[in-house]
C-alpha cells in the first residue's frame, strides 16, 4: 500500500490543523462573503499549462474535409445534444486504438461551441505520457467553465461549504462546478477524451484521478439532466462500461465508432492519395483500394502508410512495398520501422526512447537534449560541450516515432526548445515497454547499451544534479535566479525536472539487487551540498512540494476516526527501507517539522504569505547549524550562526523528561535530563495509567543529569559543569506532577515534573528542592516537608536570593486528584497518611532515608547521604489571617504624585489597612519548624473538597471574593489549556525560608500564608528584593502580595488591568539598585462584538467556535521607599501598554511570550516562527541608558510617548518555536564578567554606541528552549515486500505510534547591524485608558461596587 494513496493537497486558510504538542488550537470561521477571482486561483492548480487547448488545436488540424459529419445524423447524438430533461445526458463513444476518437471529440467540441445556444464547454484530453491528479483535472474543467460563464464575477465565497482559499481541495473545486451547473441558464457540456489511457498495468492511476472525475460528472449530469451533458470517448474497456452503468440510473447513449470510422478512412485516403505526386491515376486508384481494404478502422495505420508511400522515390519502390504486403497491425508496423533504424543511432535512440517512455511528464526538447548531454559527458561535475549530441542526430531519431508539439507561440515566434516531445501514439509506448531490446541487433557487447531501460532517466537526473555549479545555493541576480557560475536557472532546462522527479525515477528500479547497489550512491547524493540546491529548486519551482495532504474520510486510528495528513515523499521507497535511508528519512521528517513553513513560502498551499513569500528560495535563512550534530543537513549553507545545546549526537534523546533554563544573564544554559532507571519494562502511553504510575513509584529511580553550558559568542556552547542526581521516585511525589508516566508532558493543570529557578541556582525535581553550592554542585535542601499530607508537598513556583528561599503554589491538590492506592508506595507515608518516621534510621544503604544520592559528579567527591525528615502528624487549622498590614504611609511620596489623577476610587489610601501588629503569621515567624507545622501550615488531612467548598466565609473577611470584580471577564478560562481538564481549585500558598550555614542545617521558616483564589495567573514566580527582606508574589486575580519576611508581615495590592481584561501572567522584577520594582502583566482582552460585526454574528451562533482574543502586555515601573521598603506601597512612575497579537488558545505551561529584564529596557519575545521582539522602556525618556523621572506639573497626565521599538529586519525561526520558549538577549560588552552561578555583573545594555576605549559589543542572542511533543514516529523502518507472482517489491509503510519526541535547545547569534538592522518604532504601543487607574496598585476594596465608566456613565 502506498503511503500517499488518495492523498490530496490540502491548503488551509481559514482553519489550521492542530499541532500535537501545540501551543494554539486554532479554529477559524468563514470570512465575510466577497467576490473572489476563482479563475486565477484555479489556474495555479495546474500551473497555467493549457495542454487541453493545445491538444484541441492539434486535433482540429488533423480533421479531413468530409469526415466526422455522420455524427450529426446519429439519433443517439441528436437526442444527447437536445436540451430536454427527459433525455439521457451521458454519451459514450468508443472505438479501437487509432480510430480517430480524439479527432472526433475535438470536431464535436468545436461544433457545440459554435452552436446557437452559447453553451459553456469544458474538455480534457487524457494523456498516456502525463498523469494528472484529480484536483488538476477538476481545476482545468472548472477554469474553462468560469472563463465562459458570465456568473463568474458574482460567485461569493460563502456559496460553498468550505473556506474561500481551499482551491487545492477537490471538494471545493467540485462545489464550484456544481454551482455553475445549477445556476447557469446555458447548457454545460463536458468532454473527457481518452479515459482508457489512464488504464495502465494496474488500476491505481485510474482510481487516483480520472475515475473519480468521471464518477463526479456522471452524477452531476444525472442530477441536472436539463443543464449538463457528458461526453466520454475511449476504447471499449469493460471497467469503463461498468463505471457508466453503476452511476447512470436508466441507461446511457453509446456509439460504436468502427463502422463510421471505416467510411471516414476511405474519405481520408482518397484525399491523401490524390496528392501523391508521381504515380498515374490508375496506379493511385490501385493504391487506394489496397490501403482501404487493409486499413479497417485505424486512422493511425492509414496515416502512417500514406507517409511511408510518400517516402518512396519511384513507382517501382511503391509497387515493391505493396507486393511485400502491408503490416497487418501496428505491432508489425513498429517492428518493420525499428528494423530499418540506423545502426549508428541505436545507442542514442535507446536513451531517447528511455527518457521519453519513462518520463514522469512530457519532456521539452531542450530538457531532453540536456539530459542526453549529462549521460554522454565524460566529466560529470562540469559538462563538456564537446560531449553534447548533435541536434541533427536527434532529429533523425525522432523521424516516424516522435513528434514535437508546439507549446505555444510568444512574441518572438516559436521556440523549438520548448516544444514537447511526444510519441506518435500511445500504442508505440506500449510496444516499447513490451520490446525493450528492439534496438538490439545481435552484438552482445551492445545489448546493455541499446536497451530501453528505466535506469536511463535515473542516471540522467543524478548526473545532471551532481554538477559542480549546483554545489552552492542559487542566488538572485538582476531579478532572476542564477547558479554559482552565473548561468540563469531557466537556461538549465533539465534542472527543474531532475529536482522534482529524481526520486520518482529511482522508484522505477525494481530489481532488489540493483536497489541494494544504489543505496550508497543515493545516500551520498542526499548528503552532498547539491541536494540542498535541489531542495531550493523544489521550493521555488515545484508546486506543493512541501504541502500537507489528506485523504477524505480518513481512517481508523487507535479506535478513533481521524483524517491523517501526509507529506510528499522525498526519497525512493526502497531507499527508506534501508538502514541508511531510514535514518536520513527520520532526520528529514524532523527538519520538515521545523522549516516546512519556510519551504512552502505560502505558495505551496495556494495561500499567500506576505511575510515569507519575498524570501522564497532563500534557504540560507534556515538554521541548519541547529539541526543536530549528526543531521545530514547540518553543514548546509546558512547565513545564521546557531548551535544545538545539550545535543548528545543522537537523533532523538530517549529520555523520560527534559527541562532547560537560560540564566537571566543570557550566558549560561542549564539542562536537565531525567531517565527512569531500575524499571523492568518500558512505560508507554499504551500502559494503563494507574498500573504504569504504580510501577514507576515503586521501582524506578530518577537519574537526573544536570549540565551547565556556557554560551560563547559565535561559537558552539561548551560544557561547563555536569552532575548526576539519583532520586527515588517514591521520595519526590511524582504523581503530584504528572498523570501518566507514558507522557509526562500530557495536558494537566500541574507544574512540570522538574524546573530550574530563574538564575539556575535552584532545581526542583518533583517535591524535592536542590540548591547549587559554591562549587556549583546541586545539593538537596532537607527538612522542608513536615506535613504528613502529601498534598501539602506540592510546589509550583520557587525563587532564591542568597539565604532566602521562597516556595509557592496556586493549585489546591484535593483528595480526588490523588489515587489512594498509590499512597502506600511512597516511603514517607503509610495507608493512614502518616509518615513512617524513623523506619530507615539504622539502614546503611546509601539511598536510605532521604531516598537519593549524588553520583557521577565531575568534582570527584564521594556520594553524600542525607538523613530523612522526622515527620509527624499535622494539626487541623484554618487559613492564616488575610488582614493587610502596611505602613501608615510615607512622606516620601508627597511630591511627584504623577498618577494621582488616574485614580478612580476615593479609597486609594491606607485607611482600611491593618497595622503590623494585627498580622497573623501561621508559621511562627523566624523560628524552627514546629512539630505540627507543615510546609504550608497545618492542612486538615481529613478535609474533603466538598466539605471545604461548603464552608461559608465571613461576609467581609479575606476569604470572601471581591464583589468589585463580578463584572470582569469570566470567560478567559475557556482559552487556557489547563482549565479544560482541571479538577483542582485555585488557592495561593507561600512559604519563605531562611538558610543557616549555607542550607546545611534545618532552615528557618520566616513566613507562610494561604489565600483563596478565584483565578490563577501563570509563570508568575516570586521575586526577592536584592538587599531588603521583601518578597513580592502575584497571587492571582490581579492581587500582588508584599511580604516582609523578617517581621512576618504582609499587605496586598491589586494591579488594575485594562477594561474588560484579565491577567494571564504577572512577572515582577527588582532593579539591581533595589530602588525600583517593575511589573510586566500579560492580559487577555475580551473580544468586543460591537467593534467587530463578525464577532457579533458569531456570538449569536450556538455552534460557533471561540473568537480570538487579543493579548496585551502592561509594563509598569514603581519606585520603592528607601526607608520603609518593605512596608510602604510602591508608587507608579511609568507605564506602557503593548498590543501583541490575537490567539485562539493559550498553553499555560508555555506562555507565548518570554521576558528579558535589563537595566532600562524590557525585551518581550514572542514564541513565533519569526523573531518578534519588543523593546519596552522601563523609565520615562530612557535616553542613553540614564533613568529619568520627568517632573510633571500638577493635574497633568504622564508622558507615555516613548515608542516601543523592534528590529527592522526579519529573522526566521523554526516552526516549532510556536511551542517553545524563545528569549532574546541584547548585545553586551564583550568584557562583561560572569560569576560562578551564572549571574553577571552590571550589564551595559543602554543601546548606546560603545566608547572608543570600550571593547567590541558581543552579538545578540536568541535562545530557543527544548521541545517535547507527542508525535507519530514509525516503530521501524519501511519494508519491501515481494509482489504476488513477480520478483518486484513494494514498500510496506511501518506502523506509526505516538512517541515522546525531544528537540534540543538552540542558541542563535545575531549581528545587530547585519541581522537585526536598526531598532524602529514597532507601532505596538497603545494608549492607556485615562482615569481608570490602569497599572495602579490599589488597596483591596471589600464589599464595594467598582465604578465602571462603560455602564455607570451617560452622555449629558
Amino acid at each position: 500500500m502506498s503511503m500517499f494513496t488518495n492523498a490530496q493537497n490540502f491548503s488551509v486558510n481559514n482553519s489550521v490543523l492542530n499541532n500535537i504538542g501545540g501551543n494554539y488550537v486554532v479554529h477559524q470561521y468563514n470570512e465575510k462573503p466577497q467576490p473572489v477571482d476563482f479563475a486565477s486561483q484555479l489556474l495555479q492548480n495546474f500551473n497555467g499549462e493549457l495542454d487541453y487547448s493545445h491538444r484541441h488545436e492539434q486535433n482540429k488540424q488533423r480533421v479531413s474535409e468530409g469526415t466526422c459529419n455522420w455524427l450529426m445524423d446519429q439519433s443517439a447524438f441528436v437526442e444527447w445534444r437536445q436540451r430536454v430533461s427527459s433525455t439521457v445526458p451521458v454519451l459514450w463513444v468508443h472505438g479501437p486504438p487509432g480510430s480517430g476518437k480524439s479527432t472526433l471529440c475535438s470536431q464535436t467540441i468545436q461544433s457545440v461551441m459554435d452552436g446557437p445556444d452559447a453553451p459553456s464547454v469544458a474538455y480534457h484530453f487524457c494523456d498516456h505520457a502525463k498523469q494528472y491528479k484529480e484536483v488538476e483535472v477538476l481545476s482545468m474543467l472548472a477554469y474553462q467553465l468560469l472563463a465562459t460563464n458570465p456568473l463568474e464575477a458574482d460567485i461569493p465565497t460563502n456559496a460553498f461549504p468550505t473556506a474561500s482559499a481551499l482551491f487545492k481541495n477537490r471538494e471545493y473545486v467540485r462545489s464550484i462546478i456544481t454551482f455553475v451547473a445549477r445556476s447557469t441558464e446555458a447548457p454545460v457540456y463536458i468532454f473527457i477524451d481518452g479515459v482508457d489511457e489512464e488504464l495502465g498495468a494496474n488500476l491505481k492511476r485510474w482510481g487516483d484521478a480520472i475515475c473519480p472525475v468521471l464518477e463526479f460528472f456522471i452524477k452531476l449530469a444525472v442530477e441536472f439532466p436539463q443543464n449538463v451533458r457528458l461526453w466520454v470517448t475511449s476504447q471499449p474497456r469493460t471497467v469503463i462500461r461498468r463505471t457508466l452503468e453503476r452511476f447512470v440510473r436508466s441507461s446511457f447513449h453509446e456509439i460504436d465508432l468502427v463502422p463510421f470510422a471505416h467510411k471516414d478512412i476511405s474519405t481520408y485516403l482518397l484525399q491523401e492519395i490524390d496528392q501523391i505526386e508521381g504515380p498515374g491515376k490508375d496506379d493511385l486508384h490501385k493504391i487506394f483500394h489496397v490501403l482501404e481494404a487493409t486499413a479497417e478502422s485505424s486512422f493511425l495505420w492509414a496515416r502512417l502508410m500514406v507517409e511511408d508511400i510518400r517516402k518512396r522515390t519511384s513507382l517501382r519502390e511503391i509497387q515493391e512495398f505493396i507486393q511485400e504486403g502491408f503490416p497487418q497491425d501496428m505491432t508489425e508496423y513498429y517492428q518493420k520501422m525499428f528494423d530499418r533504424f540506423p545502426a549508428h543511432l541505436r545507442s542514442l535512440g535507446s536513451k531517447v526512447f528511455s527518457l521519453i517512455v519513462y518520463a514522469k511528464r512530457p519532456l521539452q526538447f531542450h530538457e531532453l537534449w540536456e539530459a542526453l548531454w549529462a549521460l554522454y559527458s565524460k566529466n560529470k561535475e562540469v559538462l563538456d560541450p564537446d560531449d553534447k549530441p548533435y541536434e541533427t542526430h536527434l532529429t533523425e531519431v525522432f523521424q516516424s516515432f516522435i513528434e514535437l508539439v508546439p507549446s505555444g507561440n510568444d512574441e518572438t515566434g516559436r521556440d523549438r526548445g520548448r516544444d514537447t516531445c511526444r510519441l506518435i501514439h500511445s500504442t508505440l509506448k506500449d510496444y516499447l515497454l513490451e520490446h525493450r531490446r528492439i534496438l538490439f541487433q545481435g552484438d552482445l557487447d551492445q545489448a546493455q547499451d541499446v536497451r530501453i531501460c528505466p535506469e536511463i532517466p535515473v542516471t540522467a537526473c543524478l548526473d545532471y544534479l551532481h554538477q559542480f555549479r549546483f554545489a552552492d545555493l542559487l542566488r538572485k541576480k538582476d531579478g532572476e535566479w542564477v547558479d554559482s557560475t552565473g548561468i540563469p536557472v531557466l537556461d538549465s532546462r533539465f534542472l527543474i525536472y531532475a529536482a522534482k522527479y529524481w526520486d520518482k525515477h529511482l522508484d522505477g528500479v525494481e530489481d532488489p539487487a540493483r536497489q541494494d547497489e544504489l543505496v550508497n550512491a543515493v545516500a551520498a547524493f542526499v548528503k552532498s551540498t547539491n541536494f540542498w540546491t535541489v531542495m531550493q529548486v523544489q521550493t521555488v519551482w515545484v508546486q506543493a512540494q512541501f504541502s500537507k495532504f489528506y485523504t477524505n474520510g480518513g481512517g481508523e486510528h487507535d479506535g478513533e476516526e481521524s483524517s491523517p495528513t501526509y507529506l510528499r515523499r522525498m526519497f525512493p521507497s526502497w531507499f527508506m527501507a534501508s538502514e541508511e535511508g531510514f535514518k536520513i528519512w527520520i532526520q528529514y521528517r524532523s527538519f520538515l517539522r521545523q522549516w516546512r513553513y519556510f519551504l512552502c513560502c505560502g505558495r505551496c498551499s495556494g495561500v499567500s504569505d506576505t511575510t515569507v513569500s519575498p524570501y522564497t528560495g532563500e534557504l540560507h535563512h534556515i538554521w541548519t547549524g541547529a539541526l543536530g550534530l549528526q543531521h545530514f543537513l547540518r553543514e548546509r549553507e546558512s547565513s545564521v550562526t546557531c548551535f544545538p545545546i545539550a545535543d548528545q549526537g543522537g537523533e532523538h534523546p530517549d529520555c523520560f523528561f527534559f527541562a532547560d533554563l537560560t540564566a537571566d544573564s543570557g550566558d549560561l544554559v542549564y539542562t536537565l535530563r531525567i531517565d527512569l532507571a531500575n524499571l523492568p519494562g518500558p512505560t508507554t502511553q499504551d500502559d494503563p495509567q494507574l498500573h504504569a504510575m504504580a510501577r514507576v513509584i515503586a521501582l524506578a529511580t530518577l537519574e537526573c543529569k544536570i549540565q551547565v553550558w556556557t554560551l560563547n559568542n559565535n561559537a558552539a556552547p561548551t560544557l561547563k559543569k555536569e552532575q548526576t542526581l539519583r532520586v527515588a521516585a517514591n521520595s519526590c511525589d511524582i504523581d503530584l506532577y504528572i498523570h501518566s508516566p507514558g507522557n509526562p508532558y500530557g495536558s494537566c493543570d500541574r507544574a512540570p515534573l522538574a524546573a530550574f529557578a530563574s538564575d539556575g541556582g535552584v532545581l526542583r525535581v518533583g517535591s524535592r528542592i536542590f540548591k547549587a553550592d559554591e562549587r556549583g554542585r546541586f545539593c538537596p535542601i532537607t527538612y522542608l516537608h513536615k506535613n504528613p499530607n502529601r498534598r501539602a508537598k506540592y510546589i509550583e513556583e520557587f525563587a532564591v536570593r542568597g539565604p532566602t528561599l521562597v516556595i509557592a503554589s496556586r493549585t489546591r491538590i484535593s483528595e480526588k486528584d490523588l489515587d489512594a492506592g498509590l499512597d502506600s508506595l511512597h516511603d514517607d507515608i503509610d495507608d493512614d497518611g502518616v509518615d513512617e518516621a524513623g523506619s530507615d534510621d539504622d539502614s546503611g544503604d546509601e539511598e536510605a532515608e532521604d531516598g537519593m544520592c549524588i553520583v557521577g559528579d565531575d568534582s570527584g567527591s564521594e556520594k553524600d547521604e542525607y538523613a530523612s525528615s522526622d515527620d509527624s502528624e499535622g494539626s487541623d487549622s484554618e487559613f492564616a489571617s488575610d488582614d493587610d498590614s502596611v505602613s501608615e504611609g510615607s512622606s516620601e511620596f508627597s511630591d511627584d504624585d504623577r498618577f494621582d489623577d488616574d485614580m478612580i476610587n476615593p479609597w486609594a489610601d491606607d485607611q482600611y489597612a491593618s497595622s503590623d501588629e494585627d498580622s497573623d503569621n501561621g508559621g511562627g515567624g523566624g523560628g524552627h519548624w514546629k512539630e505540627d507545622d507543615g510546609l504550608f501550615g497545618g492542612f486538615d488531612s481529613s478535609d474533603s473538597e466538598e466539605e471545604e467548598d461548603s464552608k461559608n466565609p465571613p461576609a467581609f473577611g479575606r476569604v470572601n471574593y471581591r464583589e468589585e470584580d463580578d463584572h470582569d471577564w469570566e470567560d478567559l478560562r475557556q482559552y487556557l489549556t489547563d482549565q479544560r481538564t482541571s479538577h483542582s481549585k485555585p488557592r495561593a500558598t507561600i512559604s519563605v525560608f531562611y538558610a543557616q550555614d549555607d542550607w546545611a542545617d534545618e532552615p528557618y521558616l520566616w513566613f507562610e500564608k494561604k489565600f483563596p483564589l478565584r483565578y490563577k495567573v501563570y509563570k508568575s514566580p516570586p521575586a526577592v528584593h536584592p538587599n531588603k527582606p521583601l518578597v513580592v508574589w502575584p497571587l492571582g486575580d490581579g492581587d500582588i502580595l508584599f511580604i516582609d519576611y523578617e517581621k512576618s508581615t504582609s499587605f496586598t495590592r491589586r494591579l488594575r488591568p485594562a477594561p474588560h481584561s484579565r491577567h494571564i501572567s504577572i512577572q515582577c522584577s527588582f532593579s539591581e539598585c533595589g530602588g525600583y520594582m517593575h511589573i510586566a502583566a500579560l492580559e487577555g482582552c475580551k473580544p468586543d462584538p460591537k467593534a467587530d460585526p463578525e464577532l457579533l454574528q458569531l456570538s449569536e451562533s450556538q455552534d460557533a467556535p471561540l473568537p480570538p482574543i487579543s493579548l496585551a502586555m502592561l509594563v509598569s515601573t514603581y519606585r520603592l521607599s528607601t526607608r520603609k521598603t518593605t512596608k510602604s506601597p510602591p508608587k507608579l512612575i511609568h507605564r506602557a501598554q503593548i498590543d501583541l497579537k490575537k490567539v485562539k488558545s493559550i498553553n499555560t505551561k508555555q506562555l507565548p511570550f518570554n521576558l528579558t529584564w535589563r537595566k532600562d529596557y524590557l525585551y518581550i519575545t514572542a514564541s513565533f516562527k519569526l523573531l518578534r521582539v519588543w523593546r519596552v522602556p522601563l523609565f520615562s525618556h530612557a535616553e542613553g541608558g540614564s533613568r529619568k523621572e520627568k517632573k510633571l506639573e500638577e493635574n497633568t497626565v504622564p508622558d507615555d510617548s516613548q515608542p516601543v521599538m523592534a528590529p527592522e529586519k526579519v529573522v526566521f525561526l523554526p516552526q516549532t518555536c510556536r511551542q517553545r520558549s524563545v528569549r532574546f538577549f541584547p548585545p553586551v560588552e564583550a568584557n562583561t564578567s560572569t560569576d560562578g552561578n551564572g549571574s553577571s555583573g552590571e550589564v551595559d545594555d543602554s543601546d548606546q554606541a560603545p566608547s572608543p576605549s570600550s571593547t567590541e559589543r558581543s552579538p545578540a542572542k536568541v535562545v530557543v528552549g527544548f521541545e517535547a511533543s507527542s508525535l507519530p514516529v514509525p516503530e521501524g523502518k519501511p519494508t519491501m515486500e515481494p509482489e504476488t507472482g513477480c520478483s518486484t517489491r513494494r514498500m510496506e509503510v511501518p506502523v506509526f505510534r505516538k512517541t515522546l519526541f525531544f528537540e534540543a535547545p538552540i542558541v542563535c547569534y545575531l549581528d545587530e547591524e547585519e541581522k537585526l538592522g536598526e531598532w524602529v518604532d514597532s507601532k505596538a504601543r497603545t494608549s492607556i485608558s485615562q482615569n481608570l487607574g490602569v497599572g495602579v496598585l490599589d488597596p483591596r476594596m471589600e464589599g464595594v461596587e467598582r465604578f465602571d465608566p462603560d455602564y455607570d456613565c451617560e452622555r449629558e
